[in-house]
């Protein structure tokens, strides 16, 4: 039986664990594309399409590749058919090698064209995720080898693949009253660090973040979650459909130790669907092929992107990346 006493039921409860964030941050979100934007869309090698539903025992995520997606607009991209009405939808875009991401949040519909059947993505949000999610996995490092050397005949257990699995997406949404978007959030960990306390229940810590908190928010007013989890090196993932709570649970933080520090605070999971597949696209793309990962001199720097999108590219932009070049390097160095 669960020791309430350590539940976080309010914001003020989450507050008291992570501060408040700057208001500026909010500014960070765009309406539409940009050039930032576009370049690192353009680079990307591997898309996740979450599509906010109320089914419980289907996927609710995609992995796309370049060919499956086409910048239409600012303010729209094309993407398959996946559904035949209006879905909210968020969505990942990936280049290797690059820690941060470029999230978009939107609304994906049907198209009446003729000519090929596909959704429109009608864009809402435009904002790049901060690395530190990939630096705690070490996404990228999968020891030198390209997918096609894993071996593919080692079936694992849903126990197995939480305990090799370093990265995670987990999907939220605010209640219907709130009207706030589903959105897509990376987590990141050692191995060892996503874990089941029991068959029905898994544990994802929470580390030091931009303060935003915008899954924990969320998961305080709607407990639905869907959480996609990954073996950097394998093309198979882990799906896991439930209802989610937050705690501060000593005892529970104390299995979260890492380089000498606890999780903030747990995400708990109580599990009511899950599902391991083999996704087509992750093993067509190979993404953690070394050579294909990118170095990060091919694309503008997170800092920069960031502050031009809250402050624009002239004078006050270019102050605003003085200071968060320094705070994203400071991040870096703190990840846990």
């Amino acid at each position: 039986m669960q020791n309430t006493q350590h539940f976080i039921k309010t914001e003020a409860q989450l507050r008291q664990l992570i501060p408040a964030y700057p208001k500026l941050l909010d500014k960070r979100i765009q309406p539409q594309l940009d050039h930032y934007s576009l370049e690192f869309i353009e680079l990307s090698q591997l898309a996740i399409l979450y599509i906010h539903t109320q089914e419980a025992d289907c996927s609710s995520f995609y992995y796309l590749s370049p060919e499956q997606w086409k910048v239409q607009s600012p303010h729209q991209l094309a993407l398959p058919t996946l559904v035949t009405s209006p879905a909210q939808a968020s969505m990942l875009f990936l280049i290797p090698g690059i820690d941060h991401l470029l999230r978009i949040n939107g609304v994906l519909e049907a198209h009446s064209s003729h000519h090929t059947g596909s959704n429109r993505l009608k864009i809402n949000q435009v904002y790049f995720h901060c690395g530190r999610a990939a630096m705690r996995s070490e996404l990228w490092s999968v020891n030198n080898l390209p997918t096609q050397a894993i071996n593919k005949s080692e079936t694992l257990n849903i126990n197995q693949f939480c305990q090799q699995a370093r990265y995670a997406l987990l999907a939220t949404s605010g209640s219907s009253n709130t009207q706030q978007a589903p959105l897509l959030s990376p987590r990141g960990e050692p191995q060892g660090m996503f874990c089941l306390r029991d068959d029905n229940t898994l544990i994802i810590p929470d580390r030091p973040g931009n303060k935003i908190a915008a899954s924990l928010r969320n998961l305080l007013d709607n407990p639905v979650i869907k959480v996609l989890l990954m073996i950097p090196g394998r093309p198979e993932v882990l799906e896991v459909h439930g209802n989610a709570y937050l705690s501060h649970d000593p005892d529970l933080l104390a299995n979260t130790e890492t380089q000498g520090k606890q999780a903030r605070l747990a995400i708990v999971v109580d599990i009511d669907w899950y599902q391991i597949r083999v996704d087509e696209n992750l093993q067509q793309e190979d993404i953690w092929n070394k050579q294909k990962q990118r170095n990060k001199n091919e694309l503008t720097s997170f800092s920069k992107a960031l502050s031009a999108h809250i402050n624009g590219t002239g004078l006050m932009g270019k102050m605003t990346h003085l200071v968060v070049d320094q705070v994203v390097k400071k991040d870096a160095k703190n990840l846990y």
